[in-house]
């Protein structure tokens, strides 16, 4: 055969149209053999994803040794935990669950900053993710990054409105990141659109929070107004709420709104006597309120005589004649008698404060047994008698009997653990008191509480440790008797 033939058909045939379709009918072929000698891509795929899985879990098992590791040079290992986890994240940007443990060990090490950035990495592929934007919110809380942990939470309120976890982190995050004025209006929004106890009891929740946490009377006084505008609420909570108000005025010294809410607060709640006797702090300061107070005693004087008599106590208590005062509360007592009408249970109470127990402590003993009978499951005035029995060392046993009652509806508060421990320190037995008087010091620093701690460790010879509680008692209220107890 011709072989240059051969090559010239070939070659003729390789330009014609049949020669191209031939040529494409091979390769199709080709490829096809070839599909059967060779892995399919996705299985390389599949194999890389593996090995990335692999490398991340390899990583983060790195991590974990290091955090275990003792190191002089804590922000060293810090720095090469963060940088191990990124990279580990980097593998594997979509493993929830490593992301889950990766946060947490960032966690254990207070790296709430890093632990936020690996969140945000991952947010950004996965922005529905509630739990890992919940995480991230308080990884940028505890970093410090209020106003960041907001912004994650303002999603996840976006995508749950309802969830009342997620709108109490906002109003508070909003509070803490100078955006006032946006909480204070979902606080509103709140009790207006939900109008459950829940919702409704949110203004003065957060208005009790500021005052008595934080100490930011501006604030809650925002807060407490907020309650105010709802009409539901009983005279009584009003009253208490006006209370609040007035502690509020009065605690930034604007006198005048002060006196008007706490005058406001007993004429809706007769029974609610803190908020006459609180009035007592601004007569001192400021004499226009004595003067208005002298006023307002010669205005009632034959409309609301009880009203008079009770604003004569606060001006005598005010002016430090307490023995004055105390005569007056006798009296508003005959009158309430006189009128068929019970005392309440703070009438007795602050009574019994003005009364000087120092001097003539038994004085008090028939008022308060009398209140009791009358007002027999009152905490405070049980807890008030059995003090001054234990005070004066006597009546023990029925002091005991008093303050377990008391203990019993009320275990976890510190001045009645307090009275428990003096009384068994009283009975000699300062062993069993000092559970009770410890327990108290943790619950409230108070100078009374640590220097009965300190009489208590000291009879069991733990003198050290005694000396400690006084000294703390000293720097609250430098009493001369705790100051002697120091230097012996």
């Amino acid at each position: 055969m011709n072989t240059n033939f051969m090559d010239a058909q070939q070659h003729t045939l390789s330009r014609t149209p049949a020669g191209l379709t031939i040529n494409f009918i091979v390769a199709g072929v080709l490829s096809v053999l070839l599909v059967g000698c060779v892995t399919h891509p996705t299985d390389w795929e599949q194999r890389e994803e593996s090995a990335r899985q692999a490398g991340a879990e390899a990583l983060l098992s790195k991590a974990l040794i290091l955090v275990t590791e003792e190191s002089s040079n804590t922000n060293a290992i810090n720095k090469e935990v963060a940088e191990t986890l990124q990279m580990a994240l980097h593998l594997a940007p979509d493993n929830t669950n490593l992301l889950d443990r990766a946060m947490y060990c960032l966690i254990s090490r207070r790296l709430y900053d890093d632990a936020f950035t690996l969140s945000q990495d991952y947010l950004k592929r996965n922005p529905q993710s509630r739990p890992i934007r919940f995480a991230s919110a308080c990884c940028a809380d505890a970093a410090g990054k209020t106003e960041r942990a907001a912004e994650q939470c303002e999603i996840l309120y976006r995508l749950e409105p309802n969830d009342r976890e997620i709108e109490e982190t906002l109003i508070r995050l909003y509070f803490y990141s100078n955006q006032g004025a946006r909480a204070l209006q979902m606080i509103q929004t709140a009790s207006q659109r939900l109008g459950d106890k829940e919702s409704l009891a949110m203004p003065s929740k957060w208005a009790v929070h500021f005052i008595t946490r934080d100490k930011d009377f501006v604030r809650g006084l925002h807060c407490i107004n907020i309650a105010l505008q709802q009409t539901h609420h009983k005279p009584s909570v009003r009253s208490a709420l006006m209370t609040l108000a007035g502690e509020c005025y009065l605690q930034t010294k604007q006198p005048d709104p002060a006196l008007n809410h706490f005058l406001a607060a007993y004429q809706l709640d007769t029974s609610n006597f803190q908020s006459l006797q609180r009035i007592t702090s601004l007569a001192i300061p400021y004499p226009e309120t004595t003067n208005r107070l002298q006023q307002l005693i010669i205005e009632n004087q034959q409309t609301k005589p009880l009203l008079t008599i009770l604003l004569k106590a606060v001006l005598a208590q005010a002016t430090g004649a307490m023995t004055t005062g105390a005569e007056y509360l006798r009296q508003a007592h005959e009158l309430n008698t006189k009128d068929g009408k019970l005392s309440p249970e703070g009438f007795y109470l602050w009574r019994v404060a003005l009364l000087d127990i120092d001097k003539n402590p038994l004085v008090a003993i028939p008022i308060l047994q009398e209140a009791i009978k009358l007002h027999p499951r009152s905490e405070q005035l049980k807890n008030t008698l059995a003090y001054i029995w234990a005070e004066q060392g006597i009546q023990l046993e029925e002091a005991t009997k008093l303050i377990n009652e008391v203990l019993l509806t009320a275990p976890n508060v510190a001045a009645y653990l307090d009275t428990k421990g003096w009384i068994l320190f009283k009975m000699k037995r300062p062993y069993d008191a000092i559970q009770y008087l410890l327990k108290a010091a943790e619950l409230d620093k108070d100078p009374v509480v640590f220097d009965h701690a300190g009489d208590a460790l000291a009879a069991t010879g733990m003198h050290a440790e005694a000396i400690e509680f006084w000294k703390k008692s000293f720097e609250l209220d430098p009493k001369p008797e705790v100051e002697a107890k120091l230097k012996k």
